[in-house]
């Protein structure tokens, strides 16, 4: 996947069906993103009931790598699920998010190491 998430830094590779998102996240992080070893997250939540007569809601928190390219970005196998909630009511951001957040913070303090499959041991910050 080095190579999808390298895809920000590649102008060639924008299409006409990725460039609003990926120029509005590189002209608002540009300082960030013009390193390449640093992944931008998105994060996304979203309601469903456990069943149609329901009131108890689940709603799973995942991350998607924004430097991927749209159309690897969305596919399911590339969602990093993060944590959920699971209540009779709409969680409260603050309480569902807190810890999600230190720890995506910590990784941009700390970044992770993983062995490229091109060789190199990279380290990533987020």
């Amino acid at each position: 996947h080095w190579k999808d998430i390298q895809y920000i830094h590649n102008p060639a590779s924008i299409t006409n069906s990725s460039i609003i998102s990926s120029t509005t996240m590189l002209q608002n992080n540009a300082d960030f993103f013009s390193c390449k070893e640093h992944l931008g997250v998105i994060i996304n939540t979203d309601g469903v009931p456990l069943f149609k007569s329901s009131r108890t809601t689940l709603w799973p928190v995942y991350l998607e790598i924004g430097n991927y390219p749209p159309t690897v970005r969305f596919r399911k196998e590339n969602a990093v699920i993060c944590g959920f909630w699971i209540g009779q009511s709409k969680p409260d951001m603050q309480v569902l998010l807190k810890r999600i957040l230190k720890a995506i913070d910590n990784l941009n303090i700390l970044g992770f190491s993983f062995d490229s499959p091109d060789g190199p041991k990279l380290k990533l910050y987020v």
